[in-house]
Parts: structure tokens; sequence; C-alpha cells
């Protein structure tokens, strides 16, 4: 399923996959990736509060929704609690646990692969443009995505975005990655019948126009999902769902 990931990146072109496929295992050598679990974060609490996330439920297909809250995002507190380098590197520990043990366990539940979540990028109308430090952390995540990670984010939702917002968006995509833009949906505030196309309304929060009250307080709060009690799956298991695009991709790969 990894090596799959970087095929369809490449349009299933084998040198291309190999080629995206070894810089991807370079990267991870220098980053001593194999033991980032062993990363302490101790300020993530601080972080989640000025940088507010959660993984909640899945989708229609079983993939895990992220949703973001950047409307309320505080990098003032976010830099006062960490370094961008440190949460940079927790990051990059948070993209792994989604491959190691998040997508095996939708996998599991789904009963077929699950190779990547869909994000919601929450703006809640802010007006002014993203810049500065947060527009660097944001593009910094994506080229790890893209290049390390690449599929991970299978659907994007910009959502509560202003006129403005969206009319930014029409200019600034046509400089950017068709990678981003082909798997990126910018909404105003009519986002609820879009999103409930992709989520059953028992797995969106009520704040965005579904029914789910997981959570007392906040269902950001809550991690619920086929994920929320972690435990490992084996490659086993999700070799008995190969199909015959990820057999044939792995073959090739593995000849290199």
């Amino acid at each position: 399923v990894f090596l799959h990931r970087f095929a369809k990146a490449q349009n299933y072109v084998v040198k291309k996959a190999v080629d995206a496929f070894n810089k991807c295992l370079t990267w991870r050598v220098e980053n001593d990736v194999a033991n980032i679990f062993n990363f302490k974060y101790p300020e993530f609490p601080a972080i989640k509060k000025a940088y507010p996330f959660a993984m909640h439920k899945v989708d229609k297909k079983g993939r895990p929704i992220y949703i973001e809250k950047d409307s309320l995002v505080d990098m003032k507190a976010l830099l006062k609690a960490t370094t961008m380098e440190r949460f940079l590197k927790y990051s990059i520990r948070d993209y792994e646990f989604l491959v190691r043990e998040v997508l095996p366990c939708c996998s599991k539940a789904a009963g077929h692969p699950v190779e990547g979540m869909i994000m919601i990028m929450d703006f809640g109308g802010v007006t002014d443009p993203i810049s500065g430090i947060f527009y660097d952390t944001c593009m910094k995540l994506m080229d790890y995505e893209k290049d390390y990670f690449p599929n991970l984010i299978e659907m994007m939702f910009m959502i509560n975005t202003t006129m403005w917002f969206r009319a930014m968006w029409r200019i600034g995509k046509l400089f950017m990655d068709k990678y981003t833009t082909v798997k990126t949906i910018v909404l105003g505030s009519d986002y609820q019948s879009t999103l409930l196309q992709h989520i059953d309304a028992a797995n969106l929060p009520e704040c965005y126009g579904g029914k789910c009250k997981c959570a007392p307080d906040d269902c950001m709060n809550s991690s619920a999902g086929p994920y929320h009690d972690i435990y490992a799956v084996s490659y086993t298991h999700l070799r008995a769902h190969e199909t015959e695009a990820d057999l044939v991709c792995r073959l090739l790969l593995e000849q290199k």
C-alpha cells in the first residue's frame, strides 16, 4: 500500500515512482523516521490549543477525517510553546502514525485497503490572507505530504472561506501544483451539502451540518473512529485485500 502511493502519484510510470520512492527512503534515513515515535512532545496540549485539529470518525469510503480550525490558529502562542523545527518534526511523526497505525485500523474496519484521509480546513470567515510563518508552515507540510507521504490526503475541503479568499484561490491555483489543486474543493458558508455527499451525517460533527455529538463539549476532543483504540494490524491482512493494481505496482517496484 505504501509503495502504491508513489506509483499512483506518478501516474504509474514505474521509473518516476521508483525515483520518488528512493528519494523518500533517503529522506527517511536522514530524518531517522524509523524511530520517530521516540520523539517526545510534551508541549502537545499547548500546541493543540494554539492550532486546533482532530481526527474524527470516517467518511463514506472508510477514510479518516482530519479537521483543522485554521481561523483559530494562534501563531504567537504556537511559537511560544514550541519551535517550528519541533512542530514540523511532530508533524512528520503524525504523518507516520497515520500510515503505520490509523490507516491499517480503518482498512480493517472498512474491509478494504484505506490509503488516505480527507481533510476539512475551516477558515471561519478569515479575511486576512494566509501569510508569514503560518503560510510557510502550511507549504512545508504540503511538501512533506506530496514528496514523502503521497496521496495521504485524498480530498481537501476548505470551508467558510470568504469571497475574497475564493477569488484569490482561483488566481493562485493557476500557479500551483496540479497534485494539490485537483483534490481541493474551496467552499463558502454553504458547504454542508457538499460535505454530506462524502460523509454520513452520523459521522459529521453537528457544527458542520451533521448529527454527531460524540463528545459533550466538542467533537474535536473525542478522536472517535475505528482508530480510537489503536492496535496493530498485520501486513498480511492488508495483502488479503490487495487489488490487481496494487499487486502489479508492488511487484514492479520490488524488482528494483
